[in-house]
């Protein structure tokens, strides 16, 4: 059973400041705490494991009012259920992943493409970018005076993108496109660490990009990569130079068959990385 996405957070217009908490969970996953200053209320996007991200809540003072999935794949949901259950809230998910989550029966609420609705001042925006699963989305926020932010789960990684599970390459390309021309200057919120390996793959593919030189120096540094900046990935991330004729020079040396389009250039690209090993 699921329900239209409430009114409950659409009942505020008011100019607050939102923050991000990112919470590492699992092996290598990103939940993420959005949290509103003034009243110490907090959504949590792709709850895929409860014990962390109550300690989180409970550090943070914050009470938790929703919860917000990218997709369905458990790793991503998780800890839904127990949180649900015990925070007495519901998880949000696109209309097409509904029949995935049955288990929160009654707890659940279903958004489309396009929906928008506030979180204490900050705008969220649902882009359905299916690919990686079919009701993949991703959630774009915006706030008066603050760069844009977007949670893009396991369709766009910084450096790479997500395996293409239930839907097409074409359809993944599409979906990365959008999300990258949706704010070109947004920070970037992934579903996963793989920043290192998906740059190893990106100086593979384009050995003579110094940009991809200096992300993969950084990424080595780090201990948490997220957010990114959109305007980096656009120079550094294969699957966003699917146009570049670097990539498609690496797709033709990598094909078994005719590289027409932008789209083969791409499903070249992501049959490789799925068969390449990071160092």
């Amino acid at each position: 059973m699921a329900g239209t996405f409430g009114a409950t957070l659409l009942e505020s217009d008011r100019r607050m400041a939102v923050r991000v908490e990112i919470v590492p969970c699992l092996r290598d996953n990103y939940a993420y705490v959005l949290i509103d200053e003034a009243t110490r209320e907090a959504v949590v996007i792709d709850p895929s494991e409860a014990a962390p991200i109550e300690r989180a809540v409970e550090a943070a003072g914050v009470r938790l009012t929703h919860l917000w999935a990218t997709h369905h794949h458990h790793d991503h949901v998780g800890g839904a259920e127990a949180l649900a259950r015990r925070h007495d809230v519901r998880l949000l998910v696109h209309e097409v992943d509904a029949a995935h989550v049955r288990t929160l029966g009654p707890r659940i609420d279903v958004a489309k493409d396009t929906d928008r609705w506030s979180f204490h001042g900050a705008t969220i925006e649902l882009l359905h970018v299916p690919g990686h699963t079919l009701g993949a989305a991703a959630f774009a926020v915006t706030q008066p005076e603050a760069l844009p932010w977007i949670f893009t789960g396991d369709t766009l990684f910084l450096g790479g993108c997500g395996r293409v599970f239930e839907g097409t390459a074409a359809m993944l390309r599409a979906s990365v496109e959008r999300i990258a021309g949706f704010a070109p200057e947004s920070l970037v919120y992934c579903g996963h660490e793989y920043t290192e390996a998906n740059l190893q793959f990106a100086r593979v593919v384009e050995p003579e990009n110094e940009a991809v030189v200096e992300a993969l120096a950084r990424a080595k540094a780090a201990t948490c990569t997220v957010p990114g900046r959109m305007t980096i990935e656009r120079v550094v991330n294969p699957f966003l130079r699917a146009q570049e004729p670097s990539a498609r020079r690496f797709a033709e040396g990598h094909a078994c068959d005719a590289i027409d389009s932008a789209d083969a250039v791409f499903a070249t690209l992501r049959s490789a990385k799925n068969n390449f090993r990071a160092s």
